[in-house]
Order: structure tokens, then C-alpha cells, then sequence
């Protein structure tokens, strides 16, 4: 069944059939989702549930990449997935690869429903209609074809990003990191050195004083 799914080969197939194994054991489509680690993580604090936060990360890794990969295919075949990739494009400002994220979280919903049904899965149109694979090519040529002039800002933006380099870290502790346990107190050479200093201060400053009474 799994290998029924839009940009889903055999190899994707067998990973998703093992990973997932007995569909039962989750609960519904997301619940797997979730297990893929696609969902977005969860950003509540008392009556405020936050939105639009990356996804989890949680769960397999080796999943995760399949279906990411899968997706960038299944766009392609899929009316309702080429839907929500030319949303998170044009409307969404997403990146290419956070659109295939979002496409990827959809495909493992599909995925539980045709494995847990026992269904192969079906081709639709938007509006619940089952279309042929050359039907459904032409919907997507027609209806959901990211323009030219949205994608060379997309890759204009992942080129600024990636030429700009990771961001500094962020370091709030001026004089260094602390050590651990709280004292307050910095570590490796930076604070050697700023201890060695305060230590001549005091031995400068005892001598004065006898010298001096």
C-alpha cells in the first residue's frame, strides 16, 4: 500500500512499512505525523498556544529524510499536495525546502490513512474528485505552478542566508562562560589569566601595607 503514494518508491516504501509498523499502534494520521518528528514542536504557556513553530525534529531520522525526499516528488503527482506547496510559496513566504517540510507532514498523514485502511491511495482533485495520473499532472500544471519570478527570490534569499554564514553565538556572560554550579566564577585561559592578575593585586597591595604601617 505504502508504495501506492504519490513520489513514494520501493525503497521509501519498505522504510515507511518498517518504521511504522503495525498502524494501530498509532492512535490516528497525526499521531504517525507526530512520530515523524514533521510536526511542528508544541509552544503553550498557560492560555497561549503559539504558532508556526519548527517542527520537532523528534522521532526517526532516517523517516524523516525519506519522506522529505519523497515529497519533493509527490508535489509533482499530487493536485493536493502541489496545493499546499504553491500556498507555502506564494503566500506563505516559505523556502523551498520548508514547503517540502510541510508537503512531507502531509505525506505521512496519507501515509498512515492508506496503511491503516489497507487502500491504495488515491489521486483527487481539490474538490474530492478521483483523477487519473495524467489528469492530475495537468491540474498542477495549470492551477498550482510556482512562478518564475517567486523562485528566484526564494533562491536569492537561501543564497543571502547561506553567504551571510551562522550567526554569531551569543554570549550574555561578558567576562566568559561561568563555570558550572553558580559561583560566578569564569573559566579557561581568559579567567586563569583574570585571577593570576587579582592574586598579584593583593600580594602588591599586602607588601604595601607592611612596608607601610
Amino acid at each position: 500500500m505504502a508504495a501506492s503514494l504519490p513520489g513514494v518508491g520501493p525503497v521509501g516504501a519498505s522504510v515507511l512499512t518498517a518504521v511504522m509498523g503495525r498502524p494501530g499502534r498509532f492512535g490516528n494520521a497525526a499521531a504517525f505525523k507526530q512520530f515523524t518528528g514533521l510536526a511542528p514542536r508544541t509552544n503553550q504557556t498557560g492560555d497561549t498556544d503559539r504558532k508556526g513553530q519548527p517542527m520537532s525534529k523528534a522521532g526517526p531520522r532516517g523517516l524523516r529524510s525519506v519522506l522529505i525526499r519523497c515529497a519533493d516528488t509527490a508535489r509533482k503527482q499530487d493536485p493536493l499536495l502541489a496545493a499546499i506547496y504553491h500556498q507555502q510559496m506564494t503566500t506563505r513566504n516559505a523556502p523551498h525546502l520548508k514547503a517540502r517540510c510541510v508537503v512531507a507532514a502531509r505525506l505521512a498523514e496519507r501515509a498512515w490513512v492508506a496503511l491503516a485502511d489497507g487502500q491504495p491511495y488515491q489521486l483527487r482533485d481539490a474538490d474530492g474528485t478521483p483523477v487519473t495520473a495524467e489528469e492530475a499532472t495537468q491540474i498542477i500544471r495549470e492551477r498550482y505552478t510556482v512562478p518564475p519570478e517567486i523562485r528566484r527570490r526564494r533562491r536569492a534569499r537561501g543564497c543571502a542566508l547561506s553567504l551571510a554564514g551562522p550567526a554569531p553565538a551569543r554570549n550574555h556572560c561578558p567576562e566568559g562562560p561561568r563555570r558550572p554550579g553558580g559561583q560566578g566564577r569564569p573559566a579557561g585561559r581568559r579567567g586563569d589569566a583574570m585571577r593570576r592578575r587579582r592574586g598579584d593585586d593583593a600580594a602588591t597591595t599586602r607588601r604595601r601595607d607592611a612596608q607601610h604601617p
